[in-house]
């Protein structure tokens, strides 16, 4: 077993954790890590609170383990984040997981809640000021990750300057991990976990539309592109990534509405150029939607339930740091 100070902070047994998906990361698939021993966040970017209430306690009644929660502020739905973080405080969550903010103005909340608050950065000087601010878990996301990204450095000088910058503060490895070597390779960076995003859309339990699983499972790693193509329901100027398509190859988006999903009881269109992914009650041109993707995709071949995923990637990360004192025979 790989035990971490991160692994022992929440009580985990393994420093493997669920990327916030947001629109198809849901209860099943966060209980269902939580229940192999890694962590689990909810995606709940621009959902409102009462759907926020609703997944938090359906997680909890598929998992006794601890699990998290994530928002970005400025993406909020009305009436603000505040009503979102006010579900969280209520709720409990164990962690609060944020992202494209300065988590300053809630850490001391979350923490008179018994809440740890997790942070994604892309450089060490937002790292330095999250770690001022009390924030628990820092996590270093690299350009290779899928969705939306907060710098332009890659992961593997990206994290060893953040870890040394906010030491001894812990510090998780995202972007491009998909198995049990590049988590292997990530603690030996220095980091106390990875997050993990793209291998888990293509896993049993992701609410992720089928053909969208399907795409990942034929991709290359040439096959994503960094770019602010999607950008209907984020800040301006937020670079993600995606599987390349026919849009952000440059090709004329349909005037209309490319698709239909269903959010709650209701059937909202989602037209082109939107943040939205595609989804299992998404109906029409789920090709031409934000079909997030890291550049680990290419490791990517099967689709398994999420425990094996967690259970396969840490077995193989024991598995390479076992012989590494061969190599240095």
């Amino acid at each position: 077993m790989i035990s971490t100070r991160f692994t022992r902070m929440l009580d985990i047994r393994h420093p493997v954790v669920l990327a916030p998906l947001g629109g198809v990361g849901r209860a099943e698939l966060v209980a269902a890590v939580c229940n192999a021993g890694g962590l689990g966040i909810l995606g709940m970017n621009r959902m409102s609170p009462d759907f926020i209430r609703e997944q938090i306690r359906k997680t909890r009644a598929l998992t006794s383990r601890p699990f998290g929660v994530n928002a970005i502020p400025p993406c909020a739905p009305a009436p603000g984040f505040e009503n979102q973080l006010n579900v969280c405080l209520e709720e409990h969550v164990p962690v609060l997981s944020l992202f494209w903010c300065d988590a300053a103005p809630f850490v001391e909340r979350c923490h008179a809640a018994g809440i740890a608050v997790m942070l994604a950065v892309g450089s060490a000087d937002e790292a330095r000021r999250a770690a001022a601010s009390g924030v628990d878990v820092i996590v270093a996301q690299g350009l290779e990750a899928g969705g939306h990204v907060r710098n332009d450095v890659g992961l593997m000088p990206l994290l060893p300057t953040v870890v040394e910058a906010v030491a001894p503060t812990p510090v998780l490895a995202a972007g491009g991990i998909v198995n049990g070597h590049g988590l292997a390779a990530a603690l030996s960076l220095g980091a106390e976990g990875v997050v993990v995003g793209t291998r888990f859309v293509a896993s049993a339990e992701c609410e992720a539309h089928p053909d969208y699983k399907k795409r990942l499972l034929s991709a290359q790693e040439t096959d994503t592109i960094h770019s602010e193509t999607f950008h209907i329901g984020w800040p301006p100027h937020s670079p993600h990534r995606v599987l390349r398509n026919a849009i952000t190859d440059g090709a004329a988006a349909p005037s209309g509405p490319i698709a239909r999903i269903r959010q709650g009881d209701q059937t909202v269109d989602v037209p082109a150029f939107s943040i939205i992914p595609p989804t299992i009650t998404t109906v029409g041109q789920t090709e031409l939607m934000a079909n997030y993707a890291g550049q680990g995709v290419g490791l990517i071949h099967d689709i398994l339930p999420a425990a094996a995923i967690v259970n396969q990637m840490v077995s193989e990360a024991e598995a390479t740091i076992r012989r590494l004192p061969a190599l240095l025979a």
